[in-house]
């Protein structure tokens, strides 16, 4: 019995530790937590500043991942550049012992241009922060560990807390009129730092490995109503194995007046399966949708791999012009 206790804690944990890890590795809808990708990322649009957030459940493997970040350019610099800054959160808790982890970022980018017209940016980012590790059902962890005191070396307050360094550079072009490229690679986790809530039999999870991300995106009209995006994301985390990510996806303008467009199309991961993408853009809102049918590895035992729903707007706060107050003259 103790050696059966011991195995089932161990595939506890060990579950909730490679869930955590996975949620880090795989967004079907990456484009629309773009900080989450590259911190070069930070800043790049038009506007005051933008909000954007994701909720993640992933129920082949109890994944519950809420995500938030707002970022805003705040200088310009000389006629073209400009400097931006943006936050971001968000947690993981998977498994059964709801084994999760917090993370908050700040980052920095600079944009930088390379032509007069203000076509061609090179951006530079940098991202830093901390992510704070636990067994957030402690109860749990005791019941399954019973009296064999696998997790009797728990932390004293139950977590470890890491720092995090990323860097990322990008470059985007407006090739034509109907044409944007996005292209760009990011080594996230620059720093390798040990992770350990226990120190117990199955307590010590590692060094996080670092990861270098290479992303791209185009943005193209057909005509004044279809528009293509087509993008992939490659993520690889060393002996830890390497993500492939290529999308398809449509729009079509409905409603001009509004500037209505609904999106759709389809994702494939090589190691996960494909996933249906649907999304709308509305103003300065847009919207995503995915659902993910995993048919590889240990969620092919499920019909239902999960699903993301996320949302971003781009505010703008515009300043009141000063305006001098007309004197009429009563003798004109």
């Amino acid at each position: 019995m103790k050696l059966f206790r011991r195995f089932v804690f161990f595939l506890a944990f060990i579950s909730g530790t490679y869930g955590l890890t996975a949620q880090d590795f795989h967004k079907s809808l990456y484009n629309m937590m773009p900080l989450a990708v590259n911190p070069a990322y930070t800043g790049d649009f038009e506007g005051s500043f933008r909000l954007s957030g994701m909720y993640k459940d992933q129920t082949s493997s109890t994944y519950k991942t809420p995500s938030f970040s707002v970022d805003v350019p705040i200088l310009m610099v000389r006629k073209r550049d400009w400097l931006s800054a943006g936050i971001s959160f968000d947690s993981d808790t998977a498994g059964e012992l709801k084994f999760g982890t917090t993370r908050s970022l700040l980052s920095v980018s600079y944009h930088l241009s390379l032509d007069k017209k203000g076509k061609d940016y090179f951006i530079l980012g940098y991202q830093f922060g901390s992510d704070n590790t636990k067994i957030r059902d402690k109860d749990a962890a005791i019941s399954l560990d019973g009296n064999d005191n696998i997790i009797s070396n728990l932390n004293p307050d139950n977590k470890t807390s890491n720092a995090i360094n990323n860097i990322g550079l990008m470059y985007r072009s407006q090739l034509d009129k109907n044409t944007m490229l996005n292209i760009g690679a990011a080594y996230l986790y620059v720093i390798r730092q040990e992770k350990e809530v226990a120190s117990g039999a199955s307590g010590n999870v590692g060094k996080r490995p670092s990861e270098f991300v290479v992303h791209g995106l185009i943005d193209r009209n057909i005509d004044k109503n279809l528009s293509i995006h087509p993008s992939f994301i490659i993520r690889s985390r060393g002996t830890e194995g390497t993500e492939v990510m290529i999308q398809a996806m449509a729009g079509y303008l409905i409603r001009p007046d509004l500037a209505l467009r609904l999106k759709g199309g389809i994702g494939y991961d090589l190691d996960q399966g494909p996933a249906l993408l649907l999304g709308a853009d509305y103003g300065e809102w847009k919207f995503g949708l995915s659902f993910e049918f995993p048919i590889y590895g240990i969620a092919e035992a499920t019909d239902f791999g999960g699903f993301e729903i996320s949302a971003s707007k781009i505010i703008n706060v515009y300043k009141k012009p000063a305006v001098q107050p007309a004197i009429c003259c009563p003798d004109l």
